[in-house]
């Protein structure tokens, strides 16, 4: 804890809020959060290039000394998204979790819940590049839900945290 191995600045002209980060498995960093910036650093080849909304969620890897932005992307619809959660998914991808009020948020077919309501929780799992959406779902009910944590439980399984505000939100026997 004495030593600073390296600092760096990561975001565009707007506000940038980082809030999770996590290893990548090569000695590199994961930063996911949101970002109102029309101007926020991605790269070629990844999911989503452009802000969607007032604000997205984005998703940012950075090389082991931090001087590389390797992958960063967007991850929103047309309203407003932030990443508050991040985990590793062991072969090389992610998966982020957040709140979106974007009734557009880009959800996969196979997803548990298609329909934002409010503002909803969402859990999306990107490939190790960030190029591909392996799954992405809403999850919440009439009111507002977050997922704040999130950690894979070593069995192809996401266990997510947060909070809700909503009666109805989805829950098991």
């Amino acid at each position: 804890g004495s030593d600073l191995l390296y600092s760096t600045y990561l975001g565009g002209g707007s506000n940038d809020w980082p809030f999770a980060l996590a290893p990548d498995g090569t000695g590199g960093v994961v930063v996911a959060g949101w970002t109102g910036s029309d101007d926020f650093p991605t790269t070629e080849g990844v999911f989503d290039g452009s802000l969607n909304g007032a604000q997205d969620a984005f998703v940012a890897r950075l090389s082991e000394d931090g001087s590389e932005l390797l992958y960063s992307t967007y991850l929103g619809g047309g309203v407003g998204d932030g990443a508050y959660a991040l985990a590793p998914d062991g072969a090389g991808g992610f998966i982020v979790a957040g709140l979106t009020s974007s009734n557009d948020f880009p959800i996969t077919g196979d997803a548990v819940d298609n329909s934002q309501r409010f503002g909803d929780a969402f859990i999306t799992w990107l490939s190790r590049g960030l190029s591909d959406l392996i799954y992405s779902t809403y999850l919440g009910g009439r009111d507002e839900d977050c997922a704040t944590g999130l950690v894979t439980d070593g069995m192809g399984g996401v266990v997510v945290a947060g909070f809700t505000n909503s009666g109805d939100f989805p829950t098991t026997q």
